[in-house]
């Protein structure tokens, strides 16, 4: 997923010898999972606010900022919550982004381009590697780069051994596996 090793396939080989080892040395663990950066998750979120306004968000996230911050509505109310310092330490703010940052998360985990590939390029990796979208993490890197990329929010993506064929099969004909949880989230 790194740009300097585009093209290079060895994601699988890779994640299969590391499974297999682990496997062998703890023979009751069947499935892994990664804890992984959303790097183009930031840049999504920004764009669909700017681009589409409050059609980015639902009539029920557009009356629930209305109690955290009055003068401002929609796309605009959360622009400025997440315009403001520490946003995420403040608890009201933080109730009022969770729910609709986490909905734009698995949709953007959730969609694939014009070539039926992840709109992320780690997503892109993990699911082409026979793994599912597992969970979202909310606050999971609060790091400056953390925030940077993704508001701090991260994914679990878990290979369950017996499922990793059929998974990258089906990721190869464009169907994007993700847990019940993270589809809820999508379409909540």
């Amino acid at each position: 997923c790194q740009q300097g090793l585009a093209g290079i396939s060895f994601g699988n080989f890779l994640i299969k010898r590391v499974a297999d080892q682990l496997a062998s040395e703890l023979p009751r663990i069947k499935e892994f999972a990664t804890l992984s950066p959303i790097p183009s998750l930031r840049q999504h979120i920004d764009s669909r606010l700017k681009n589409e306004g409050d059609d980015a968000l639902s009539q029920a996230e557009i009356a629930s900022l209305v109690p955290v911050i009055g003068e401002a509505t929609g796309a605009a109310a959360v622009r400025k919550l997440l315009d403001r310092p520490n946003w995420w330490e403040v608890p009201a703010i933080n109730k009022a982004l969770r729910p609709i940052l986490s909905r734009l998360a698995a949709q953007h985990l959730m969609t694939a381009d014009d070539k039926g590939r992840a709109l992320d390029r780690v997503t892109h990796f993990h699911l082409g590697n026979g793994a599912i979208i597992e969970r979202l993490n909310w606050l999971a890197d609060t790091s400056a780069n953390g925030f940077r990329q993704s508001y701090a929010m991260m994914v679990n993506y878990r290979y369950k051994l017996g499922d990793v064929d059929a998974n990258h099969e089906a990721y190869a004909g464009g169907r994007v596996i993700a847990s019940r949880e993270v589809r809820a989230a999508a379409r909540a």
